[in-house]
């Protein structure tokens, strides 16, 4: 994603923002912001998921939550 960023200029434009994680997310809308500094970041949604074997597939994040951030973009 970084290589991408780097290449394409977007600025002006309007970026949302989502992230996976099972327990860090690390630095990654910071570098979001560093990467696109002008650019109009709406959103960041930091989806978080089991980390647990055998659910790992299992979003811990709330719909609530996802349709509470959607519901901002709009």
């Amino acid at each position: 994603m970084k290589k991408f960023l780097k290449e394409y200029d977007l600025s002006g434009k309007d970026i949302i923002v989502a992230s996976s994680n099972a327990g860090w997310i690390g630095h990654c809308f910071r570098d979001y912001k560093t990467l696109l500094p002008n650019s109009n970041i709406k959103g960041e949604l930091d989806l978080l998921f089991s980390a647990n074997e055998g659910e790992r597939n299992k979003m811990l994040t709330s719909w609530n939550d996802v349709d509470a951030w959607i519901e901002k973009l709009q």
